[in-house]
């Protein structure tokens, strides 16, 4: 018991580095955009519905695989529930659970090895291993830990039902329910139990005669895997459109993914969420062949390691037996057609394998060399893992670090340059953010054609270029509105946008046009934002209601429809909007207090008369960054305003944010410094975001 508490302790404090990271990635949609996790009541939707079934703004977005997991969904209720959107007690749970699957790991080897020595270097390989980081660390990841847990529940329940013990079916019965109702990687456990009959039989040689009694054990559950495939598929298929490709390059891609598999497995570096991204080079699949070719020999060696050692070492030929199994389901046999061929979370379980395998080099190197020197040379290799392990878990604790990290690795990753984007738009950065919106679409025309994903980044460089233009500049968010409107068209063939600072074709047709119209709600957004800005209310309002009519949940819609619906006067809707969102954090948050202040103002304007309610007119939709419209309500009293300097300079800013440069040149010099007049307003194209 000793040794089982100190893997738990030494489990949780490696991973602990992500115990006060933030919501990361898929994070944030599946628990702060997910109305199923906002209320314990929603429960019924937990089984109804698929695990990314969360909202239409995210669904629409990109195909998606449908996967059956309530148990997950349930534990992320029951903390929002507890805590609300504050992510530490969801990293917690994650911590505490891997503890708990490390020792049920350990109990599992000690079980399987019927030695000491051997069990605990084996369970600390697999508490410690870096590829565990993905699924510990990162909330979204806690799939494969609580699968882990209740895999290893029902296999211990096999173990005491084949020694006799009546709790065994309880254990085997409650711990499968719980495995599947968790993740389809449930459906290994067949080869646990084919593993427990081989150690219920004594360990013996890995013959026919025991490979024939181990596959008869396995049978229940192999028939449980079989319906539980076939009722997924009939109700819920896991890709209702499954990609085509030719045969031979679904050999090259499963021969990739198992030697990524094996590097990850046994000498883990650069280590990644997105292992092996899919792309296409003139409609044919790009392939590493150095993984390609490592991933045959890698079948070779461990067919030969197994077979060597069958009959004086079966324990070693166990472990890559159960390692290559339970790879099955992630091997890309049955391609998914997700964005990445590897996902380290995916080893989770297959390292029990790798586990059972080094025990058994253990037990084999006790025979061969001291007690001391065994432990000694495996203690500098785990050290040596778990320092990897600790830098990895690094990665999880801070957004920016994640995702620099992953764009160092992957340059050509979209999803990368897609977080990259956000943030920069986030902080006002929008040259940044243009510039690396045309970056992702030279990536996506070059690598990612088959997808359709270079629309994405058409779409965001138009959304860009409209924060890049004054509201002044009134031909070209004309020009840009024309164009949100033509991809709006479903009868529309092409979308062209043609102004002095950008110009682009996009068609309306193939992989491309199905991306475009799967992105409807964010144009929807974008055009009424840019109505908004040039004064159109009834038509901004119009767009936000039929976007609203999609997904009434979605932030984007929230978010910019409080904008829209406060410019047009109406602050119950507007409030109502922002409300609508379950996610309030990032957006939400300085949209709120734009409100409140936009707010306050309009009702002292109603109370006020003559210069002062024009100023609380403009000061309310300045508030509301509607800059052409606030300068629109001040612009006929330049005189009067020229007068006062503190008004004067406010004024000028208000011109300047407008894009009425000329004006707000004419006003500086008359209050200000010839030499301090370029400085100020260079510190407002900064506030702007347009440097």
């Amino acid at each position: 018991m000793a040794i089982a508490i100190s893997l738990a302790v030494v489990a949780f404090v490696v991973f602990s580095p992500g115990l006060f990271g933030p919501f990361l990635w898929d994070d944030t949609a599946l628990i702060l955009g997910n109305a199923q996790v906002r209320t314990l009541s929603a429960w019924r939707l937990w089984f109804t519905k698929d695990f990314w079934d969360v909202s239409p703004e995210l669904l629409d977005a990109a195909p998606r695989l449908h996967y059956f997991r309530p148990l997950v969904t349930a534990s992320y209720a029951l903390e929002f529930h507890l805590v609300g959107g504050r992510p530490f007690l969801f990293h917690l749970d994650n911590l505490l659970a891997h503890s708990v699957a490390s020792v049920l790991a350990f109990f599992a080897l000690r079980r399987w090895t019927d030695s000491l020595v051997p069990a605990t270097l084996g369970a600390v390989f697999f508490a410690l291993h870096p590829t565990k980081a993905e699924s510990v660390a990162w909330i979204a990841g806690r799939t494969d830990v609580l699968c882990a847990i209740f895999v290893l529940v029902a296999t211990a329940g096999v173990g005491l039902r084949l020694r006799g013990r009546r709790v065994g079916l309880a254990f085997e019965i409650v711990g499968t329910v719980l495995a599947y109702l968790t993740k389809e990687g449930a459906v290994v456990l067949p080869a646990f139990v084919a593993l427990e009959a081989w150690v219920a039989l004594g360990r013996p040689a890995v013959d026919l005669g025991s490979i024939r009694r181990m596959v008869r054990a396995a049978l229940p559950q192999l028939g449980i895997a079989l319906v539980y495939l076939a009722a997924h598929a009939r109700w819920m298929p896991l890709r209702p459109k499954a990609p085509r490709i030719a045969p031979w390059d679904h050999v090259l891609f499963v021969s990739e993914t198992l030697g990524r598999y094996v590097t990850l497995a046994f000498a883990p570096h650069d280590l990644s969420g997105q292992h092996g991204l899919i792309r296409t080079f003139e409609g044919r699949p790009v392939h590493s062949g150095a993984y390609a070719l490592l991933g045959v020999f890698a079948l070779l060696a461990l067919f030969m390691l197994a077979w060597s050692f069958r009959k004086r070492a079966p324990m070693i030929t166990m472990g890559i037996a159960l390692f290559a199994a339970v790879l099955v389901p992630v091997s890309n046999l049955v391609l998914a057609g997700i964005a990445t061929l590897v996902a380290e979370r995916f080893l989770y379980l297959p390292l029990l394998g790798v586990a059972l395998f080094i025990a058994g080099l253990v037990e084999l190197a006790r025979g061969r060399a001291r007690d001391a020197t065994v432990i000694g040379c495996a203690a500098v290799a785990l050290v040596s893992l778990a320092a990897i392990t600790l830098d990895r878990a690094l990665d999880f604790s801070d957004e920016a670090r994640f995702w620099d990290h992953e764009r160092a690795l992957h340059p050509e990753s979209l999803e990368a340059l897609r977080m990259r984007i956000r943030r920069a738009k986030q902080a006002r950065r929008y040259p940044e953010a243009e510039a690396l919106a045309n970056e992702g679409l030279a990536i996506a025309s070059k690598w990612y054609a088959h997808t359709g994903d270079g629309v994405e980044f058409m779409l965001q460089l138009a959304e860009v270029r409209a924060l890049l233009t004054p509201d002044l500049a009134v031909e070209s968010l004309n020009a840009i509105d024309a164009f949100y409107r033509t991809v709006l068209d479903p009868e529309a063939q092409i979308a062209a946008l043609r102004i002095p600072t950008l110009s682009f074709t996009l068609p309306l047709k193939g992989p491309v046009g199905d991306r475009a119209r799967a992105l409807r709600l964010n144009v929807l957004c974008a055009r009424a934002e840019v109505d908004s800005r040039l004064g159109r209310d009834p038509e901004a309002l119009a767009l936000i209601d039929q976007a609203r009519a999609s997904c009434v949940t979605c932030k984007r819609v929230a978010v910019v429809g409080a904008m829209v619906a406060a410019r047009a006067g109406e602050y119950a809707k507007a409030r109502l909007l922002l409300a609508s969102s379950p996610d309030q954090s990032d957006d939400a948050v300085p949209v709120a207090k734009a409100l409140d202040a936009a707010e306050l103002a309009h009702r002292q304007a109603a109370l006020a008369s003559g210069p002062v309610a024009l100023q609380l007119a403009a000061s309310e939709l300045a508030a509301l960054e509607a800059w052409g419209r606030a300068y629109h309500v001040l612009s006929p009293f330049r005189a009067q305003i020229e007068l006062a300097p503190g008004f004067a300079i406010g004024f000028a800013e208000l011109a300047y944010r407008a894009g009425d440069t000329d004006v707000a040149r004419g006003v500086l010099e008359k209050h200000v410094p010839a030499e301090k007049i370029g400085p100020l307003m260079d510190q407002w194209a900064i506030k702007m975001g347009w440097r």
